[in-house]
């Protein structure tokens, strides 16, 4: 698999964290907070309306392991090593 230059590494781990944070931010604060036998689905839709406003307190908690996930990945696997 042919690699993408080293300057692609910080837009790609921006873009992954963005969308890990606005799809699965919504869908954690739905299990944490929807009733017995709630349809999670719709609740789930609903909320990604809302995502920014919902989201925030969970933000920062999530960010750090994501951002040291996505980074190892693209590094990994994505991108060419810089030459120095």
């Amino acid at each position: 698999m042919k690699k993408l230059p080293a300057k692609f590494k910080a837009p790609l781990t921006g873009l992954m964290m963005m969308t890990y944070m606005i799809t699965l931010l919504p869908l954690l604060l739905v299990f944490i907070n929807a009733p017995e036998g709630a349809p999670i689905f719709e609740i789930y839709k609903a909320s990604l309306k809302n995502a920014l406003t919902n989201v925030v307190p969970f933000a920062i908690m999530l960010a750090v392991p994501g951002i040291i996930t996505f980074n190892f990945i693209i590094s990994r696997f994505l991108v060419q090593k810089e030459n120095k």
